[in-house]
């Protein structure tokens, strides 16, 4: 596994050419899974182009495509919610597998959320899922 704080700013090299073509500046998520890896100047690389996301640069396979609306991010420091809307803290840093699941959530407090509570990542807030407590049964003394 990988840390995204390690992902932002590695080289980018294709596997056509064995060409740089940029650096990581962010992640485009769909829930816990990155879906695709932006690479600046407008252009990203699909994450099911990369052969992995563990190593020291991220190679891939295929062509860039031109990034198109921009939902690229480094959500460092974005503060976490639950779907109440109750704050849990804030994200200090994410474990990447080599697939590119988000596998932990970790948060400057030092707790760890399991990354398949993430639902979505956006400009405001990191929403997750709440484990909401079993309704107790009534008190059959009543």
């Amino acid at each position: 596994m990988t840390l995204l704080s390690d992902l932002i700013g590695q080289h980018t090299i294709s596997l056509d050419n064995a060409e740089r073509t940029g650096t990581v500046k962010g992640i485009v998520l769909d829930r816990n899974r990155i879906v695709a890896i932006d690479l600046g100047d407008d252009l990203a690389v699909a994450a099911t182009s990369v052969r992995t996301f563990e190593g020291d640069v991220l190679t891939y396979e295929g062509d860039t495509v031109s990034a198109g609306e921009d939902q690229s991010i480094n959500p460092i420091g974005y503060r976490v919610l639950d779907i109440t809307g109750n704050e849990v803290g804030t994200i200090a840093d994410l474990d990447i597998s080599a697939v590119g699941d988000i596998e932990t959530i970790i948060l400057h407090s030092g707790d760890h959320l399991d990354g398949d509570r993430l639902r979505a990542i956006g400009t405001y807030a990191a929403i997750i899922t709440t484990d909401l407590p079993t309704p107790t049964e009534p008190n059959a003394e009543s």
